[in-house]
């Protein structure tokens, strides 16, 4: 072999190497901005599951708190109906409690 073409050989050989690593370089380099954006991604898909379960639960507090209101209301009108039944049954009750004191 001449000397030229060892050169020649010897030449292509560290290009090759060059090209190798810069290959390898670049798929690295590709890699880490792969997995940037996925953790981007899971950043991104987290804070807005976050977003939406905080939404969800102030709609049920709100939800909650329209039934709280409405069983309390009916509760105050059941309380008010027993009230009124309850006193108009206490003359009666009271008439019948002077009757037997009278009585015996």
């Amino acid at each position: 072999m001449s000397l030229d073409v060892i050169k020649r050989v010897t030449e292509t050989e560290r290009k090759t190497l060059e090209r190798k690593a810069q290959a390898q370089a670049q798929a690295k380099q590709i890699l880490d901005e792969a997995q940037r954006a996925g953790q981007t991604r899971i950043e991104a898909a987290r804070s807005e599951a976050e977003a939406q379960a905080r939404q969800y639960r102030k709609e049920a507090e709100a939800k909650a708190a329209k039934r709280i209101s409405t069983i309390m209301d009916e509760t105050k009108e059941q309380c008010s109906a027993l009230r009124k039944t309850a006193q108009g049954r206490m003359s009666k009750a009271a008439g019948l409690i002077v009757r037997r004191v009278v009585n015996s």
